[in-house]
């Protein structure tokens, strides 16, 4: 059901969904569109499934001077739309936890679980699924970032150009430590 994905037509749609299956949306696509809402609603009440979100920010709610009024209006409303029928969330921080926590419990939704998940987890460890993968085979890109992350001295960005991501300040604070 997600926009990107309509016109491709190889992508077929699934058939049987198991009922009380959990489905995962992992993308932002439910952050600023209401068709993909309706959809999702409709698929997940559709085939009796729970549903879980993963949301790395709400940003829009919790800090709105960064974005146009119609971006947290969009966010709010859909957060609002999913929030009863969401059964769990994950996000990707205590800071996004606790934002979302608050909103949850002005909208009467603080019964819902919230799990800090980490992402990229594994690595520096080798793991490919669930085998260790042998360390002598290992490409040099991967020994480089093993060395960097056994150092403990390193920086991580990883996001969209979106102003609130703050690159300017990014830079600044790293010319600071190379300095």
């Amino acid at each position: 059901i997600a926009p990107t994905y309509r016109s491709d037509q190889s992508i077929r749609p699934i058939d049987i969904v198991p009922e009380d299956a959990t489905l995962l949306v992992q993308g932002n696509a439910w952050l600023r569109s209401k068709a993909y809402v309706r959809a999702l609603e409709h698929f997940v009440r559709t085939h009796k499934l729970r549903l879980a979100l993963l949301v790395h920010d709400i940003l829009p709610i919790s800090n709105p001077q960064y974005f146009d009024a119609e971006q947290t209006s969009d966010l709010s409303q859909n957060l609002d739309r999913l929030g009863a029928l969401v059964s769990a969330f994950g996000v990707d921080s205590h800071a996004t936890k606790r934002d979302l926590e608050q909103v949850l419990e002005m909208r009467g939704n603080a019964h819902v679980p919230i799990s800090v998940i980490r992402l990229g987890d594994g690595i520096g460890e080798g793991l490919i699924g669930s085998q260790e993968f042998p360390k002598e085979l290992r490409s040099a890109d991967e020994k480089a970032v093993d060395a960097i992350l056994d150092a403990g001295n390193f920086v991580l960005s990883v996001g969209s150009q979106s102003p609130h991501k703050n690159r300017a300040l990014l830079f600044q604070i790293w010319n600071r430590l190379v300095s």
